[in-house]
């Protein structure tokens, strides 16, 4: 009895292991480091690939996670941003609160990229006084 319900704990790990890689594996990501009042913020920006537009729709509404995090704190968060259906480069724009960094008063305002295969973080401005980090 305990080898059966070990080897079914075993399978199950596998198959969740397997789901998780997978799922992973289809997600396209960014990773960059800012410099941000002299700390290092990273931040991940991962989305999956563009779905095909359906009906003609001229923008897809893409789910984005972004992860942000110091050596003191982090998080993370989706947004759901707007692309260009069937377009090869197409542009967002998102605003990110640093508060939970640490960073009471400031924002990034950050404009993403996203081609088929790649989603980037082309430009990055810290807020308020629009100062260019990217």
């Amino acid at each position: 009895m305990v080898a059966r319900s070990t080897l079914a704990f075993a399978f199950a790990a596998t198959v969740f292991t397997v789901a998780v890689s997978a799922a992973a594996q289809s997600q396209i990501c960014s990773r960059e480091t800012l410099v941000i009042d002299a700390a290092p913020v990273l931040i991940v920006l991962c989305a999956l690939p563009a779905p095909t537009p359906t009906g003609g729709a001229a923008v897809v509404l893409i789910p984005v996670s972004e992860s942000l995090s110091t050596k003191a704190a982090s998080f993370a968060r989706t947004v759901d941003l707007q692309f260009l259906a069937g377009s090869e480069v197409s542009r967002s724009i998102d605003d990110v609160p640093l508060a939970r960094l640490g960073f009471a008063n400031e924002s990034l305002h950050l404009t993403i990229s996203r081609t088929p295969g790649a989603l980037h973080l082309e430009h990055a401005l810290l807020l308020p006084g629009a100062l260019p980090l990217k």
